[in-house]
């Protein structure tokens, strides 16, 4: 193996652009991006003008949470494709971050984001 990649780099390009765009539609609908961090910050639920119960409570912080966890899941995903398409554009992608020698396209095809060649995933 060469330092080289011998990919299709458009190929993935297009992959990782259609990822990205759908995990940024999957966010916008559970959280807002914040502008000055451009962190996303999850949604508080919709509440009635009054909680009655303790069950209802219950149920608005069950709702909060799974929010917040989803959110989190889907914003790492959001960065590490956002990661991948900037080794792209800086001619870096497919290139192992441990030996700077190409990540094989099976591994890439399997994982377009992978950093390192299958040796060195942890």
């Amino acid at each position: 193996m060469d330092n080289k990649p011998n990919i299709n780099i458009e190929y993935f390009k297009k992959i990782l652009e259609e990822e990205k765009a759908e995990l940024e539609q999957e966010l916008s609908l559970i959280a807002k991006k914040n502008q000055k961090t451009g962190d996303w910050e999850p949604l508080k639920p919709k509440l009635g003008t009054q909680v009655s119960e303790k069950g209802e409570l219950a149920d608005v912080y069950e709702e909060m949470e799974n929010r917040f966890n989803t959110e989190n899941e889907l914003e790492k995903r959001f960065k590490e494709v956002s990661d991948a398409l900037k080794r792209i554009k800086n001619n870096k992608y497919g290139i192992c971050e441990k030996t700077g020698k190409s990540i094989s396209e099976a591994r890439l095809k399997a994982n377009p984001t992978a950093r390192t060649c299958v040796e060195h995933f942890r």
